[in-house]
């Protein structure tokens, strides 16, 4: 287990610390690990095969390429929290297999946060990054993020991943990209230029609500998906779904004011898998 004392700052060619063993924690203790032109990550593996690191509790800013890479070598299990890693070149914090990300920040980097397989993500934001907000890979849990003002996608998933309750805003791709045997579920997605793309078979898209998209809410490009108990209001292009789906939409009827204790129409279907435009 090892810990700063104080601010470490960044030499040209050269990463701010490197791991170079198995079952590491570093806690920067609140302090920052500062780049400067011409350096390297913030933090990274030297040797593969390494599992078990967790970093911890403080910034990482500035870097000519990750704030963090536990990816590279790459790493297997580990941790990352209380993290912020702003205004680096190339990723803010990228992670390999089986690893927990919790708490972090992600802002002015190339792409904010990447993980590989198998990982779990939860209480994240990734805000004004160049590229993609988060990059998820297979079978992982994206929850309680946030991904906005992103120059491409603000969340990435891939086969077999959870994008649960999440707000994607603004973002100039994608707000939820997802591919192949996902769950979406529960995102709030507005202002993006797509607000939730589903682009493999077999997933279910249900209970989110997608606002004021440029271009579409909810795009289902391939077949076999359940799409239920969606929302989708004010996008260019409300929905568009391929053939092949399960998917009912139902444009919602408007009730009258209501004041007291009771009122108010039903919105167009008693089917409880019905998607409303509204």
């Amino acid at each position: 287990s090892y810990y700063l004392t104080g601010k470490v700052g960044g030499e040209p060619g050269k990463s701010g610390i490197e791991i170079a063993a198995s079952n590491v924690t570093l806690d920067l203790m609140g302090f920052a690990l500062a780049g400067a032109p011409g350096t390297l990550d913030g933090v990274a593996v030297d040797g593969a095969g390494r599992t078990n690191i967790t970093v911890r509790n403080g910034s990482v800013t500035g870097w000519g390429g990750d704030g963090i890479d536990l990816r590279s070598v790459p790493v297997t299990g580990g941790l990352v929290e209380s993290v912020r890693a702003s205004s680096n070149t190339a990723r803010g914090i990228a992670v390999g297999d089986n690893f927990i990300v919790r708490d972090c920040w992600a802002y002015l980097n190339g792409i904010g946060l990447s993980c590989e397989k198998g990982c779990s993500v939860s209480r994240c934001i990734a805000q004004e990054n160049g590229n993609d907000g988060f990059r998820a890979g297979e079978g992982c849990t994206v929850q309680d993020c946030s991904a906005r003002d992103n120059g491409s996608e603000g969340i990435v998933a891939e086969n077999g991943s959870l994008v649960t309750d999440c707000m994607a805003y603004q973002n100039q791709s994608v707000g939820i990209i997802v591919n192949a045997r996902c769950l979406v579920h529960a995102n709030a997605c507005g202002l993006n230029g797509v607000g939730i793309q589903v682009a493999g078979p077999d997933c279910r898209i249900e209970r989110n609500n997608c606002v004021s998209n440029t271009s579409t809410g909810i795009l289902v490009e391939d077949r076999g998906s359940f799409i239920a108990s969606n929302t989708c209001s004010g996008n260019a292009t409300n929905w568009n779904i391929a053939a092949m789906n399960k998917c009912l939409v139902i444009n919602a009827t408007s009730a009258p004011a209501i004041n007291g204790d009771s009122g108010g129409l039903s919105p167009g279907s008693s089917d409880p898998n019905a998607n409303y435009t509204y």
